[in-house]
């Protein structure tokens, strides 16, 4: 996200729409950060196109790729997505769900199309032991490419 919000903040392009990057707490507990958010937003949530959340991407399994869950949710992520030439980045696939257990769940609920970057889960999570040494940077920096082209995709 911190990547992101550092290119679009600085590529001296005034881009056809705004960009909020936000981070959430206590997802674990009940999806509280992102939920307050939408019950007490800051940004009025009828102008929301739609919500991008990158959870846990930072260790991709490259025989399984990066989970592109809920691309159901609007009719222009297929478009977007039949754009793409998947040779150009990363393995990924698309799951079609509308409704997951991660932060994007507060938005769909708000009726705002979401789509949600997972890698899944690996021994560390949520322990201790997670640490940067074990972040897989430049699959990383793959998976960040793709969020870049659906950007570009929808903003063009």
């Amino acid at each position: 996200m911190l990547e992101l919000a550092r290119v679009y903040s600085q590529n001296k392009i005034t881009e056809s729409v705004n960009f909020l990057f936000i981070a959430f707490g206590a997802e674990e507990l009940g999806l509280v950060g992102s939920r307050y958010f939408v019950k007490n937003p800051t940004y009025n949530l009828s102008k929301v196109l739609w919500m991008l959340n990158m959870d846990m991407i930072g260790r991709l399994n490259k025989e399984t790729g990066v989970s592109i869950i809920d691309y159901g949710t609007s009719p222009a992520f297929e478009a977007i997505f039949n754009g793409i030439n998947r040779d150009n980045f990363v393995k990924f696939y698309t799951n079609y769900e509308g409704r997951g257990g991660s932060d994007q769940t507060s938005f769909y609920e708000k009726d705002i199309p979401v789509l949600f970057f997972y890698t899944n889960g690996h021994p560390d999570c949520h322990a201790p032991t997670d640490d940067a040494d074990k972040i897989d940077y430049e699959s990383l920096k793959g998976i960040l490419n793709i969020g870049k082209r659906l950007l570009k995709g929808v903003f063009k």
